[in-house]
């Protein structure tokens, strides 16, 4: 990274601290290196002699909260394994936080303002306000029902739903992204730690993701609270 770029990453995350301050959030360091692996098997953790290097701070962070301490947040390293590409390395900082109470639109607020700060310290023009679109309706775009549409609907020769579902959104509905924006309700079998909402057309799952001019910026669960 040139000098310049890494004064405006410093200006960045000096920036995001502060806001978290302002915010009533407390900035918490949790281990690099864990007894466990990734809890979503999705990701690949590296490993060291008897232990792994952490995929995120998620675990160590939610000991946190049920210790007591409603709004945490760490910015630190996490590595993945096969994670290396043209928007992601396999060592990376993440920002993670937790807030006890919140719901989605408050942390799609948060997930504005934070974007906004991030570009004002690099004298920037934010692309916020954020446009909010359901999973759902970016593949009816596409000619897709996803409520009632088959893997060889999604992908032609597929079997597997998610398979299919993730290859028709990497070929055909991200690359159409522009802007900022908030993409939810996503399908249940997609949910991970997150909650389940089962009132509507088809089960989807509690959670939603920013992008920004189609690169993904965060991934936000109202997260489970049960076993």
């Amino acid at each position: 990274m040139s000098p310049d770029g890494l004064r405006a990453r410093a200006r960045v995350l000096h920036a995001l601290r502060g806001w978290f301050a302002d915010h009533g959030y407390l900035e918490v360091p949790t281990p690099t290196v864990v007894p466990t692996g990734a809890l979503e098997e999705h990701l690949h953790p590296l490993r060291v002699e008897g232990a792994f290097l952490r995929t995120s701070p998620e675990l160590a962070l939610k000991r946190v909260v049920a210790a007591g301490l409603p709004r945490v947040y760490e910015l630190g390293p996490c590595l993945r394994d096969d994670e290396q590409g043209p928007w992601h390395d396999r060592e990376f900082l993440m920002l993670e936080w937790y807030r006890v109470g919140a719901g989605l639109p408050d942390l799609m607020e948060e997930v504005g303002e934070l974007v906004d700060v991030a570009f004002t310290a690099v004298g920037r023009s934010s692309p916020t306000p954020f446009v909010r679109r359901t999973v759902r309706e970016l593949f009816a775009e596409d000619g897709v029902d996803l409520a009632t549409a088959t893997p060889d609907e999604l992908r032609p020769g597929e079997t597997d739903w998610d398979t299919a579902f993730f290859a028709r959104w990497v070929d055909r509905i991200e690359p159409r992204f522009r802007g900022a924006l908030f993409v939810e309700d996503w399908p249940a079998t997609q949910s991970a730690l997150a909650q389940v909402r089962t009132d509507g057309p088809w089960p989807v799952t509690q959670r939603f993701e920013a992008y920004v001019d189609g690169v993904e910026l965060a991934n936000a669960f109202l997260e489970l609270t049960d076993a």
